[in-house]
């Protein structure tokens, strides 16, 4: 990754982000590439992550073992050094594990537990809470009259009007893994959703299904913000924005991984809630030039 280690903050009120600002070392952004490594050390610090193991493509001794040990749950399939959610399977019964890793691409993949509930990005920087949304699924609500391909398409109508800057332009429409996923629930685009009934199109919060950022930082449970601020620290991460699910059944807080260089966009333009206009960004600002932090902005 490119850093720029010539201009440091204490020696300059010049501070040049290429992608990583000179608080954040090399060592901690490698370790924080690799999600085997950044696990084992949040575990050290006894932080909940999900349980899971590394595979090699066509590793079929260890994902057979790991299903073993896990049995009745659900499993999520990652590259090692993956990002931006590209890659990722989620939700896949036992059943699916094999296939869907003989699918992906030849690389390291982490094969881990499943763990449903709601998922939150929680922006720390400098040991303090900043900031958070929650990441909800790609989804319509049934009216009681309409089928879910019109949903969607009411749905992508009410977006397109909004003119978002965060939102693609094919979101919610009926790519044929969709309609897969759909099959895989038992109804067909063509299935009318009772009143008030949700029907998920898609197991990722992925932008390009349809998936919505939801402005939650004034109303983030604060255990949540916590175990973030704990995570953060025992990365040594100056500047992150961390995953982070609550278990639907037991209310364990669990961290999926923390990213050295985290999208902030969703937080200024959520798709639902206020957003934060700069908040993250004047924080950063703010970390790396402390003695500015009373001066007032430029107009």
């Amino acid at each position: 990754m490119a850093m720029n280690h010539e201009r440091h903050c204490k020696k300059s009120n010049t501070q040049l982000f290429q992608k990583l600002g000179d608080l954040t070392s090399r060592e901690v952004s490698q370790r924080c590439d690799n999600k085997q490594a950044t696990k084992v050390h949040l575990i050290k610090h006894y932080i909940a992550v999900p349980e899971g193991v590394v595979v090699q493509h066509g590793d079929t001794n260890a994902v057979a073992t790991f299903l073993q040990r896990h049995p009745g749950r659900h499993f999520i399939l990652k590259p090692l050094d993956g990002t931006r959610g590209q890659g990722v399977y989620r939700n896949l019964p036992p059943k699916r594990v094999m296939p869907t890793l003989k699918g992906a691409a030849k690389r390291p993949h982490l094969l881990e537990e499943y763990v449903p509930g709601p998922q939150y990005r929680v922006i720390v920087v400098g040991g303090r809470y900043v900031a958070s949304w929650e990441n909800r699924l790609p989804q319509v609500t049934g009216d009681g009259n309409s089928d879910i391909a019109t949903l969607m398409a009411q749905a992508r109508e009410r977006s397109h009007q909004l003119t978002h800057p965060s939102l693609v332009t094919d979101r919610l429409t009926l790519k044929p893994d969709v309609v897969d996923y759909l099959a895989q629930q038992g109804v067909v685009p063509e299935s009318v959703p009772a009143a008030g009934q949700t029907v998920i199109l898609w197991p990722e919060p992925d932008d390009d299904y349809g998936g919505e950022a939801v402005d939650c930082t004034h109303t983030l449970p604060e255990p949540v913000r916590l175990v973030a601020i704990k995570a953060a620290e025992a990365l040594a991460l100056s500047v992150t924005g961390l995953d982070l699910i609550v278990e639907q059944n037991t209310g364990r807080i669990v961290v999926l991984e923390a990213n050295q260089m985290p999208m902030i966009r969703a937080m200024t333009f959520p798709y639902d809630g206020q957003g934060q206009g700069n908040r993250v960004a004047e924080a950063i600002i703010d970390h790396y030039f402390p003695a500015s932090i009373h001066n007032p902005p430029s107009p």
